[in-house]
């Protein structure tokens, strides 16, 4: 059974490997900073973030220094290493399509974002944005 709708899903993929260093925490900042701004427009809840976790030995959720306002907003979807390395590239031992997909398949929004799981949203860029789905502005394409 699906969570309560929301208006956007904000889908990220990664594996607790330290890709690019530093990695848990620049997803951690990249979530909080985003619950954060989000809080301050008062759309905390609008949106929803679902991190697919693929094939980590210590899973983000475990290890990922959330804030009140991300812990809320944050759901995490493990895929066990054991499954995760059937489905990998050979070299990397990440997919990152696959692992998105996770993620994708799992967002209850209206709208679904999947970007770089180390983005920063700015409050402006995420007003805008909501404020485009919400109907607030009139465009050709709603």
């Amino acid at each position: 059974m699906r969570n309560q709708a929301k208006l956007l899903s904000f889908c990220f993929a990664g594996k607790n490997d330290n890709y690019g260093g530093r990695f848990v925490q620049r997803l951690a900042n990249s979530i909080n900073f985003l619950a954060r701004n989000a809080d301050t427009l008062g759309r905390l809840e609008d949106i929803e973030v679902i991190v697919a976790d693929w094939g980590s030995k210590t899973s983000f959720s475990e290890v990922i220094p959330l804030s009140a306002q991300g812990a809320l907003i944050t759901k995490f979807f493990h895929v066990p290493e054991e499954i995760a390395k059937n489905y990998s590239n050979e070299e990397t031992k990440f997919h990152g399509g696959k692992a998105i997909n996770v993620a994708l398949r799992r967002a209850c929004g209206k709208y679904i974002s999947s970007a770089a799981a180390d983005i920063l949203i700015t409050e402006y860029s995420l007003s805008q944005l909501l404020k485009l789905l919400s109907g607030d502005f009139s465009t050709y394409f709603f």
